[in-house]
């Protein structure tokens, strides 16, 4: 369908920028909600190294598993960051 009242290149372009907000902010959203299945997978890692073929020790499992604990949280709070950035860009203190 074609548009009824043609719009001039300022209105296209502020509905496109609108558009490319709110697409960024919903897969943002959506990388968030897929935070937690991608720790569990990545915590189940090191059931897989038990192949005989690489010699991985304890030791090294239990800091893969560290970094995985750690990365997670990290990963979150700049996903939030970028979300709370992105929903208000009218408010400065929401930019902090």
């Amino acid at each position: 369908m074609s548009d009824p009242a043609p719009r001039d290149d300022a209105q296209r372009h502020i509905a496109y920028e609108l558009e490319r907000r709110s697409f960024r902010r919903r897969r943002m959203v959506d990388a968030a909600c897929a935070l937690p299945l991608l720790g569990l997978f990545l915590w189940w890692v090191p059931l897989l190294w038990q192949t005989g073929e690489t010699d991985i020790t304890m030791a090294e499992a239990l800091i893969y598993i560290f970094a995985v604990w750690l990365a997670l949280p990290i990963a979150t709070g700049l996903l939030i960051w970028a979300i709370r950035r992105s929903s208000a860009p009218d408010r400065p203190e929401a930019r902090l």
